[in-house]
C-alpha cells in the first residue's frame, strides 16, 4: 500500500523519537490556538490558560517562547503537581480545586483581565467562566472537545466584543519552524515529559496519565 509523501516530516536522526512526539499535541497543537488567538489580538499583554494537562502545559511554553519572559501568563487546575510544574516552566499557577476561577485569579493577585484566553479543559464550566474572565475585546479561544454551554450574547460577546474562536490541532506547515525551536528548546520543552513506560507497560502509562499526577505520557518501543 502506498502513503503519499506528505504525510511524513523529516526530523533530525539525533533527535529521539520520544522527543519529536513533543511536535505534535504539545507544540503544534499549543502553537496553532496561540496563532488563532493572535488574530484577534495580536502581540496579548496577558494570557490565561484553563487547564494545565499536556494540552495547556503545551500551550504555556509555547507562550514563553514565542512572547518571551515579561508577559504575565497564568494557567489553571486542580491538581497541585500540574501546577507544580506549570510553575516550573514559567506560568502563575490558579487553584480552582476549592473554588471558581475567579475566585484563583484574586488570590494570585491577577485582578487585570487577559486579553487571551486559551481552554484546554473541554469543560462547559471551565469555557463559561473563561469567558467571563476575558478582558474587553479578547479572544477566548476553545481547544478542548466536550465543553458545553449557554450562551449569553448581548452580555458576554456583543457588549466586551468578545471572539470566541475554536482551535483544532495544527497545520502541516507549521512544523518546520516548530522543529527549529525544538531543536533550541530541548531542556525546557522536555520537562513537559514527565513519565516513560516501555510498549508492553500500555496499560499502566494509561492509568498513570488518567490519575492526574503527570504531565505528558510516553509509550515507547524499545
Amino acid at each position: 500500500e502506498l502513503v503519499s509523501e506528505s504525510v511524513f516530516f523529516p526530523i533530525d536522526p539525533e533527535l529521539p523519537l520520544d522527543e519529536a512526539t513533543m511536535l505534535l499535541d504539545i507544540m503544534g497543537t499549543g502553537g496553532h490556538a496561540l496563532s488563532r488567538g493572535q488574530t484577534v489580538v495580536g502581540e496579548p499583554e496577558s494570557i490565561l490558560i484553563t487547564g494545565a494537562g499536556p494540552i495547556g502545559l503545551g500551550v504555556l511554553a509555547m507562550a514563553r517562547l514565542r512572547f518571551g519572559c515579561e508577559i504575565p501568563i497564568a494557567i489553571s487546575d486542580r491538581i497541585p503537581y500540574r501546577l507544580g510544574l506549570a510553575e516550573r516552566l514559567g506560568g502563575t499557577p490558579i487553584s480552582v480545586a476549592d473554588g471558581s476561577l475567579a475566585e484563583g485569579l484574586l488570590r494570585a493577585g491577577l485582578s487585570r483581565a487577559p486579553a487571551l484566553v486559551i481552554d484546554t479543559t473541554g469543560s462547559g464550566e471551565a469555557v463559561n467562566e473563561a469567558l467571563a474572565a476575558l478582558g474587553r475585546r479578547g479572544a477566548l479561544v476553545c481547544v478542548g472537545h466536550g465543553a458545553s454551554f449557554t450562551l449569553e450574547v448581548s452580555s458576554r460577546l456583543i457588549q466586551p466584543e468578545a471572539s470566541l474562536l475554536g482551535s483544532e490541532y495544527f497545520r502541516f506547515g507549521e512544523l518546520a519552524s516548530n522543529l527549529t525551536l525544538l531543536r533550541d528548546n530541548r531542556a525546557y520543552l522536555s520537562q513537559i515529559i514527565t513519565h516513560r513506560f516501555p510498549i508492553e507497560e500500555l496499560q499502566a502509562a494509561f492509568e498513570t496519565f488518567f490519575g492526574g499526577n503527570t504531565g505528558k505520557v510516553i509509550a515507547i518501543q524499545e
